[in-house]
C-alpha cells in the first residue's frame, strides 16, 4: 500500500490545479502550441492538463466538475488536431471517461471530433473503452509509478522506484526496472537493470532474448560513454547479432564514436554488414556511419552514405507536403 499512500499525496496536489482551473485561472491548462526541433509543434500545457484530468478523476468537490470536464475535453482534442507526434494520450482517455458519464446527447459531436483529431485517433480511439474506476486503493504499483510519470512528479516518481528496487528479486522484476528507467531516466536504473539481463541471457539459447538483452547493455553502456567495456561486450556478443545487420552497424559506429581501443577491429566488423544493407540503411544512422567511415579514413564511403541519407530526406520532405 505505500506505493498508493505516495500516490494519494500526488493526487492532493493535483486538486489543487482543479481549484485553480474552477477559479478561472486558466491559461496554465489551455492548449500552448509550442514548436519543438525534433518533434515539430507540440502542446506546452499538456502535463498540467494532465495533473487537472487525475485531480478530477480522483478527488471530489463541493461543486459540479462537468462544464470544466467538457471544457477539458475541448481543449485536448484541440491539442491532439494540432500535436505532430499525433497519439491519443491519457488526458483524452480519462477525459473520455469522465464526459460519457453524463450521458450529454450534444457531446457525441465532440467524442467523433476526437475520433477525427489525427490518424492515431482515428485507429485506436473508441469511447467505450476507457476503465478508469478503480479506486487508488486497488491500483497496482506499476500503474502508481506510471501514472507518477505522467503526471511529471519526478520527486514521488523516484521515490516510488527506488522502493521498488529494495524489493527486487526476479528477472521480471529487473525488466521491470528496465522499463520504469525509460520512466526515471537516471543511468543509475539502467545499470542496474541491464547488468542483470545481460548476465542473465547472456548463454540463453534463445536468440531473441539474448540479442535483446546485449542490445539493452550496450545502449546503456555506450550513452554512459564506457567505450571500453561496450566494445569489449560488441565483440564478445558478435553472434548474437546474426540476421540483424542493422545492430552490427549500429552499435559498432556508435562505440567507434567513442574512441575506443580497437576501434579497427570494430570497423572490419561492421563494415561489411553496411555495404551489404546500404541501400536500407536508415536516415537516423546515416550521419553517425558517415562520422565513423571519415574517422576511419574511408572518406569515399562517408560521401556515399550522406548523398544517400539526404535523397531519402528529401523524398519524405516530399511525403509530408
Amino acid at each position: 500500500m505505500i506505493y498508493n499512500d505516495i500516490f494519494k499525496e500526488i493526487i492532493l496536489e493535483c486538486k489543487k490545479d482543479v481549484e485553480r482551473f474552477h477559479s478561472g485561472d486558466k491559461k496554465d491548462y489551455l492548449y500552448k502550441k509550442v514548436r519543438d526541433k525534433e518533434y515539430g509543434d507540440t502542446d506546452g500545457n499538456y502535463t498540467n492538463r494532465t495533473r487537472i484530468c487525475f485531480g478530477l478523476l480522483y478527488n471530489s468537490f463541493e461543486y459540479d466538475t462537468e462544464n470544466i470536464i467538457r471544457e477539458l475535453f475541448e481543449t485536448e482534442v484541440v491539442s491532439r488536431e494540432n500535436e505532430s507526434f499525433q497519439g491519443i494520450g491519457v488526458n483524452l482517455e480519462i477525459l473520455t471517461f469522465l464526459l460519457k458519464k453524463y450521458n450529454n446527447p450534444d457531446d457525441l459531436k465532440l467524442f467523433e471530433r476526437a475520433k477525427n483529431a489525427n490518424f492515431d485517433c482515428y485507429c485506436g480511439y473508441e469511447v467505450n473503452i476507457y476503465d478508469y474506476s478503480k479506486s487508488i486503493d486497488e491500483l497496482s504499483a506499476q500503474m502508481c509509478i506510471y501514472n507518477a510519470s505522467d503526471i511529471g512528479d519526478d520527486e514521488r516518481l523516484f521515490r516510488m522506484v527506488d522502493i521498488f528496487k529494495e524489493n527486487m528479486q526476479t528477472k521480471d522484476d529487473y525488466s521491470q526496472l528496465d522499463s520504469f528507467s525509460r520512466l526515471t531516466k537516471r543511468m543509475s536504473d539502467r545499470k542496474i537493470s541491464s547488468e542483470y539481463l545481460y548476465e542473465y541471457y547472456k548463454n540463453s539459447d534463445d536468440k531473441y532474448d539474448k540479442s535483446s538483452a546485449v542490445g539493452r547493455y550496450l545502449r546503456y553502456l555506450i550513452d554512459d560513454g564506457q567505450a571500453e567495456k561496450a566494445e569489449e561486450i560488441f565483440l564478445e556478443n558478435l553472434e548474437s547479432f546474426e540476421g540483424f545487420n542493422r545492430h552490427i552497424y549500429e552499435f559498432g559506429s556508435q562505440i567507434i564514436l567513442l574512441n575506443p581501443p580497437h576501434k579497427e577491429k570494430i570497423w572490419k566488423t561492421i563494415n561489411p554488414a553496411i555495404i551489404k544493407d546500404f541501400k536500407n540503411i536508415a536516415p537516423m544512422d546515416c550521419r553517425t556511419i558517415a562520422e565513423c567511415a571519415e574517422i576511419m579514413g574511408e572518406n569515399k564511403l562517408a560521401k556515399q552514405i550522406m548523398k544517400m541519407h539526404d535523397k531519402k530526406m528529401k523524398g519524405i520532405e516530399k511525403l509530408s507536403d
